[in-house]
């Protein structure tokens, strides 16, 4: 910890900055080292408070795999927690139509066996960050660049996946009625494409908008989990496909 204050009288100065690193850590060698022996992070959101304790190490927050960074980009302990959530098993077939980087994906890859992993998204960029991630990790994934509201395209690559989880878009980037038409349009090829009876694992803030676009496409979402990321309060939904 760098700065500290104590009894509410504020002791840092922006002059002191210099001294105050070199204290903290006095043979900066280059190493990944934690910031501070307990950590604790609060969030005040529309006058509640939350408030948690860091539980894991450095490792599992600053991956060797990521490649590159983008903005919005899920960060690898929320994209393992995902993974949890799928209750994950060595036949899944795993797919992520939104992938971004590839986050979601190379911790599922971490995790352990799959009978496929496969990822898309309709940024050239992010897909390129995401290949070259996959490589670090030395996992079997299967990218391409698609739409992923192209029922086409996801049955032609990835027809018959048991598994879903994505990190959906959302935030103030977005208009609300963009995200109507985005999430009414991605659960319509999801549903088409993935096995009867798949799971989707759905991070979004936009609960009211998922929940909608799922009964429009005679889909229901349950929720399993609310949280805080980057600020904006989200929801994790799990959605069954009930097709056949």
């Amino acid at each position: 910890v760098v700065h500290r204050a104590r009894g509410g009288d504020d002791q840092h100065h922006p002059g002191h900055r210099d001294r105050d690193v070199a204290q903290a850590h006095p043979q900066d060698d280059g190493a990944e080292r934690e910031p501070a022996d307990v950590e604790v992070w609060a969030f005040m959101i529309e006058g509640r408070l939350t408030a948690g304790v860091r539980l894991t190490d450095i490792s599992f927050r600053q991956r060797k795999y990521r490649a590159g960074e983008r903005p919005g980009a899920l960060r690898p302990p929320l994209a393992a927690a995902l993974v949890v959530m799928s209750d994950p098993s060595p036949e899944d077939r795993f797919i992520d139509p939104m992938c971004g980087t590839g986050t979601i994906l190379c911790e599922r890859a971490l995790w352990g066996a799959t009978e496929s992993l496969v990822g898309g998204d309709i940024d050239h960029e992010a897909i390129e960050i995401a290949r070259q991630s996959a490589k670090i990790i030395d996992r079997p994934v299967e990218l391409y660049r698609w739409d992923a509201t192209d029922e086409e395209a996801l049955i032609e690559n990835a027809a018959g996946a048991t598994v879903l989880v994505c990190n959906l878009p959302f935030g103030k980037r977005f208009e609300s009625s963009d995200l109507r038409s985005l999430y009414k349009r991605a659960l319509k090829a999801w549903r088409a494409s993935l096995a009867a009876g798949a799971r989707m694992i759905l991070l979004t803030s936009e609960r009211d908008i998922l929940r909608s676009a799922a009964l429009d496409v005679g889909l229901k979402a349950r929720t399993l989990t609310v949280l805080t990321t980057q600020g904006l309060r989200a929801t994790v939904f799990e959605v069954r496909n009930g097709k056949g």
